[in-house]
């Protein structure tokens, strides 16, 4: 094969290249038309997953939450929205196109208020209402035709090394675009909360409170609710538009006044740290100080503190400062029995048969039927 015809079989693979790129971009837009199938599978699979949230008190408030916000909103209204819960340790609120929506516990246990609790679902739901994603696929579809069609000769002349300056600039066009369709979704929907009567400014203060929480945690996600470099400029950039955002049309208040909110927030926060204790005791600390920082120490986190500290006692010498997490938790009314298990067996430690006793009796008292109430036993008749 000569020089010259090898060029030309590259030239021509390199057009045959751009040209199914472009038709496989054409056809892959085709196929999304046909997404409403796949809402209904993802929605299902949602529903009936092992993460699926099966609390319909829960459920209950979400609606209420919603029937509010859309309620004051003829174009949040349009869409037939139901919203669940749905285990995972990071923050995240999303809606399908047929109106399925959810929050994971990660994001109710890191937020403050029921404020910020209906701005992050203004925010998810504002871009579906508005059909960003098929705005930004026709749209770049558009620029497609319009960048790689009238430049085919220069791609193949070049064999295709002008498609990458191409490409370069259609990745800059379509972040620019996706940051306009956001940034027109997210005024809506501040526009959404003032409508409702929830403050707007919860929204910007909502993100700030996942950014800290997150770092504090030294937790990181690739979403929007937990990429902390997207977190901080969509805050800072919603701090910016909320300035234009009129008053709420009455006062902000709770659509729960017996205050339903935090008490989900700390339940789903209490279960994380019991999670982190031993698969990311990094974040233990930070979500205790968080949850006793609103309603002060009790005995659940009480316990939490002192697993963690149990947790490090590898030698007899940090066994007292166990002993006296313990000690700390069971004075608690709330204290789990579990407690004063683990405090017997340190007791044990430190050769304290008295206290062992005391402890376990109290143990067996709380919990006669759990599962080690015999192994117990077996220590109390043979000391």
């Amino acid at each position: 094969m000569t020089l010259r015809s090898g060029l030309r079989v590259r030239v021509y693979a390199h057009a045959r290249i751009v040209l199914f790129a472009l038709l496989c971009t054409v056809g892959t837009a085709a196929a999304a038309a046909d997404d409403s199938l796949s809402d209904e599978r993802l929605e299902a699979s949602y529903n009936t997953g092992p993460t699926f949230i099966h609390y319909p008190a829960l459920d209950a408030y979400l609606a209420q939450v919603v029937r509010r916000l859309q309620g004051a909103n003829p174009d949040a209204a349009a869409l037939p929205l139901r919203l669940h819960a749905i285990e995972n340790e990071l923050p995240y609120s999303f809606v399908l196109n047929n109106g399925a929506s959810y929050v994971s516990t990660g994001l109710l246990a890191r937020l403050e208020d029921e404020k910020q609790l209906a701005a992050m679902i203004a925010l998810s739901l504002a871009p579906v209402v508005r059909h960003d994603a098929q705005t930004n696929s026709a749209e770049g579809r558009k620029r497609v035709v319009r960048s790689y069609l009238p430049n085919l000769l220069i791609i193949t002349a070049t064999a295709g090394l002008g498609a990458i300056a191409i490409k370069k600039a259609d990745d800059q066009a379509a972040a620019e675009r996706t940051a306009r369709l956001q940034s027109a979704s997210d005024a809506v929907a501040l526009h959404w909360l003032a409508s409702a009567g929830y403050d707007p400014h919860a929204a910007p203060a909502a993100l700030h409170r996942l950014f800290e929480t997150l770092e504090a945690e030294k937790r990181f996600g690739t979403s929007e609710f937990s990429d902390l470099g997207g977190l901080a400029a969509r805050a800072d950039a919603l701090d910016h538009l909320v300035t234009e955002v009129p008053a709420p049309s009455e006062s902000a208040k709770p659509v729960d006044p017996t205050g339903n909110f935090p008490k989900i927030s700390t339940y789903y926060a209490l279960r994380r740290a019991g999670a982190d204790v031993e698969g990311h005791p990094v974040s233990v600390v930070p979500i205790l100080d968080r949850i006793e920082a609103r309603q002060g120490e009790t005995g659940p986190s009480a316990f939490l503190r002192a697993e963690l500290i149990r947790r490090n006692s590898a030698d007899q010498a940090s066994v007292p400062a166990a002993i006296q997490a313990y000690e700390r938790c069971v004075a608690h009314a709330d204290a789990p029995p579990t407690a004063f298990r683990e405090l017997a067996f340190l007791y044990r430690r430190a050769n304290d048969t008295e206290h062992a006793r005391k402890n376990f009796l109290t143990y067996l008292a709380h919990a006669p039927n759990a599962d080690d109430a015999p192994i117990i036993r077996t220590y109390l008749e043979n000391p």
